[in-house]
């Protein structure tokens, strides 16, 4: 079974999965015959994964989730590949570019709140976030309860609803059951929020938003951004 994120079924058929950040399973790594190996943290397994093909490890946990630019630029540039690495970043800054000029005098005044609820969970994400370092990017601020170099608040109670205000809220829901959510959007401190009232509370994918690390994520949430910014502004 194919456990790579839902939104690649074509670009990941028929590729072997090895187990997840940090754990990868070695007796399948062997079994494939590498030729090279690519990483992220933890280096504690670069001696491990070394004995099978050579191998590259980037960075640490802050490194890997924190500069995923970084990330990318060091893999291409261990592929050889640094000039086609050059042009998807600079073809996502013109996209970048693009939706700071159609967003005009509003970009600096939409504040955006991130929201995820879980089964037995709620969090507000916060700058550290990939989400949160897109919106930084492209300078879409944040409300001031969420305008911390963090990564989330974790547990939130009702009486926290408030900390959730915005001109937007996103709601990041993954794969879980969001029977948290009914709790919430069900108590009158929610009706109370400005983004609610105007209607301006959109659900995206846990998938890119906090799980995102590469281009391909950056895009697809710019193409978030431009569908619930910019064409439902219209």
């Amino acid at each position: 079974m194919n456990q790579f994120r839902s939104f690649l079924p074509e670009q990941t058929e028929g590729i072997e999965n090895v187990g997840l950040i940090g754990q990868p399973n070695l007796e399948k790594i062997v079994r494939l015959k590498p030729d090279l190996i690519l990483g992220t943290y933890p280096k504690e397994i670069y001696e491990q994964l070394s004995k099978i093909a050579p191998t590259v490890i980037f960075g640490d946990e802050d490194e890997a989730y924190l500069h995923w630019q970084n990330g990318f630029k060091a893999y291409a540039n261990v592929l050889g590949k640094t000039q086609e690495a050059e042009r998807i970043l600079n073809q996502y800054q013109q996209r970048v570019r693009q939706f700071q000029t159609q967003m005009g005098d509003r970009l600096t005044k939409t504040h955006v709140s991130l929201v995820n609820f879980f089964a037995t969970d709620v969090r507000l994400y916060f700058k550290q976030v990939f989400g949160g370092q897109i919106l930084e990017e492209v300078g879409l601020p944040r409300p001031l309860a969420q305008d911390k170099d963090e990564w989330s608040i974790e547990n939130l109670s009702l009486e926290a609803i408030p900390q959730m205000a915005g001109d937007v809220i996103f709601l990041i829901l993954g794969g879980h059951e969001p029977s948290k959510l009914e709790q919430f959007i069900n108590h009158p401190l929610w009706s109370q929020l400005e983004a609610v009232q105007a209607g301006k509370v959109y659900k995206v994918s846990n998938e890119i938003w906090i799980a995102g690390a590469t281009p391909v994520d950056a895009n697809l949430l710019l193409d978030d951004l431009f569908k619930y910014l910019v064409n439902k502004w219209k």
